[in-house]
């Protein structure tokens, strides 16, 4: 968790000295069109609503949990007037975990572990000179893990497709021509559908997943 908040506060401080010392050399209007990909991290929250329907009445139970994330992404935009259209793919280590009772009247619980999230998105945006203002949406894919604590029936895993949506902000700095270094913050929702586990007797996960990042990329 420190060190993913030390982490973004580098990629946001960096990207501030830069646009600080560095203006466009050749004072043209600077284009968003081209290839890009750059680097990220985050802060991830969870929501899941598990279902074991062998502890019935209290087969149900909702579990949150937090973490962070590190990752790469690589996209191309299109620029036509102010408006922006591109497609983004990118990739992340997560470390979300979550964990609370099972419902079963003792202290046995349930655990989730987040390992990996990607995901495949369209964006729609507005540009505003050096700045871009996007809205973004598409696939996306989550591998976690379910299990007992204490272990009982082993660990499941599974890689849960869904869809995403979110917004960012981006900003060029030390543009040269329409090569530039870009920051941005972005805001992302997941919803990753009902995943079935079967360890000792079968549960069922609906996974919900929120993010705020930050980043620092090139585009070419």
């Amino acid at each position: 968790m420190n060190l993913c908040k030390l982490t973004s506060a580098a990629l946001l401080g960096a990207a501030v000295m830069c646009g600080a010392t560095v203006a466009k050399a050749d004072g043209g209007a600077f284009s968003w069109t081209g290839f890009y990909a750059g680097l990220d991290v985050g802060e991830r929250w969870s929501r899941a609503s598990v279902n074991i329907p062998n502890y019935a009445p209290t087969a149900q139970h909702v579990q949150s949990g937090n973490g962070s994330a590190a990752g790469g992404f690589v996209g191309y935009n299109y620029q036509f007037n102010n408006v922006v259209l591109g497609i983004e793919g990118d990739i992340s280590g997560v470390g979300g975990n979550s964990v609370a009772l099972s419902g079963n009247g003792g202290t046995e619980q349930y655990q989730i572990s987040e390992s990996w999230r990607s995901s495949l998105r369209a964006r729609a945006g507005l540009a505003f000179g050096h700045s871009l203002a996007y809205v973004t949406g598409g696939a996306a894919w989550l591998r976690y893990s379910t299990n007992y604590l204490p272990l009982a029936g082993g660990v499941q895993t599974t890689t849960a497709g869904g869809w995403i949506a979110g917004a960012g902000l981006e900003h060029a700095f030390l543009t040269k021509g329409n090569s530039a270094l870009i920051g941005r913050i972005e805001y992302l929702y997941a919803d990753h559908g009902t995943s079935n586990f079967v360890h000792n007797g079968p549960s069922s996960v609906a996974y919900k997943t929120q993010e705020v990042r930050v980043g620092l990329g090139v585009k070419f």
